[in-house]
């Protein structure tokens, strides 16, 4: 069965992300998918300011592009690029 979820996030005092909530309807598939998340969130919050290739972020969690969008989008609720946008527009 396929379980979908909402994340809420919030930045520690060094800025990064920590997650503040997960709906009560979320649980994820697997220990892993919470440490490949973790892994995307720190690449995308530490080269913000740079051309972010969804490859190079797809490498750091040694799975497919479309994977990787899939698993981003199940756990936040957000597309990559939307996640990138606001998370850009804070830091301005």
């Amino acid at each position: 069965p396929r379980i979908t979820g909402i994340a809420n996030f919030s930045k520690d005092q060094n800025g990064l992300p920590t997650v503040r909530s997960i709906s009560l309807d979320f649980v994820p598939a697997n220990q892993q998918e919470l440490e490949r998340l973790e892994v995307m969130l720190n690449y995308l919050n530490t080269h913000f300011e740079s051309v972010i290739f969804l490859q190079e972020l797809a490498d750091q969690i040694h799975m497919s592009r479309e994977v990787c969008c899939r698993l981003f989008k199940k756990m936040t609720g957000k597309t990559i690029t939307g996640y990138l946008e606001e998370y850009r527009a804070d830091k301005s």
